[in-house]
């Protein structure tokens, strides 16, 4: 399984760059550091779950108090194969 990692800091309503991935899922593991300390998303496993279909999708990642959230959403973008 491939894994991103993003070392960068984002601000409120910030972004990344989009990258490419052969599979994906719905949620996945997420780390990230508050002025409280380091906070942690981790999911037990991914026993069950399908691949996302083709597509753009975008995973917002929150902070709720101490506990992080991780919403995924479908882009409007339509999807083009590379070399398309």
């Amino acid at each position: 399984m491939r894994t991103l990692s993003l070392l960068a800091l984002l601000a409120a309503g910030g972004a990344s760059d989009s990258e490419p991935f052969e599979t994906a899922y719905r949620y996945g593991s997420v780390r990230g550091a508050t002025e409280a300390g380091e906070v942690v998303l981790q999911p037990t496993d991914y026993v069950g779950e399908e691949p996302l279909a083709p597509g753009r999708y975008t995973f917002r990642v929150g902070v709720d108090g101490d506990a992080l959230t991780l919403a995924l959403e479908a882009d409007q973008a339509p999807f083009r194969p590379s070399g398309s």
